[in-house]
């Protein structure tokens, strides 16, 4: 088994950052008289379409942690881990951009969704980069000794 079961361990982490996402983006991330926006459902239709990119770490993420969970590929574990990583420190700036404005912009402070953001971001951010360790550096196929 040796370290398999840290792609396990990774691929739930990928899971439940995607997961945590979503409430994240159903919450409210600033608070005004006219209304709560939330990322999917931001009051103003254009501003929609920023809710396309957490849409995508949702459904990236999800697969991923499953296929770092099932695979035992070395090269898909390594391009996995690594999406996975990038895709979480994104989504921690994202969710770090709108804890900055809905402190400075609200008329009452709550960042609830943009700490849950932030919680699901580190989840995507440590299981990639466990997944990524595991099977680059933990996982690589020994060098035969030379008999010079």
């Amino acid at each position: 088994m040796g370290g398999r079961w840290l792609n396990v361990v990774s691929g739930i982490l990928g899971i439940a950052g995607g997961l945590l996402v979503i409430p994240a983006c159903l919450l409210p991330f600033a608070y005004f008289a006219s209304g709560s926006p939330s990322i999917f459902n931001p009051g103003d239709p254009t501003s929609l379409w920023f809710a396309l990119e957490p849409g995508a770490v949702i459904v990236v993420a999800i697969a991923i942690g499953i296929m770092l969970a099932v695979s035992t590929q070395r090269t898909l574990q390594i391009v996995a881990g690594s999406i996975l990583l990038g895709i979480g420190v994104q989504t921690f700036f994202l969710f770090v951009g709108y804890t900055g404005y809905g402190l400075g912009a609200s008329e009452r402070p709550g960042a609830t969704s943009s700490v849950i953001g932030i919680v699901g971001a580190i989840c995507l951010t440590t299981g990639g980069l466990l997944a990524a360790v595991r099977a680059g550096w933990l996982d690589r196929p020994s060098i035969p000794e030379s008999s010079s």
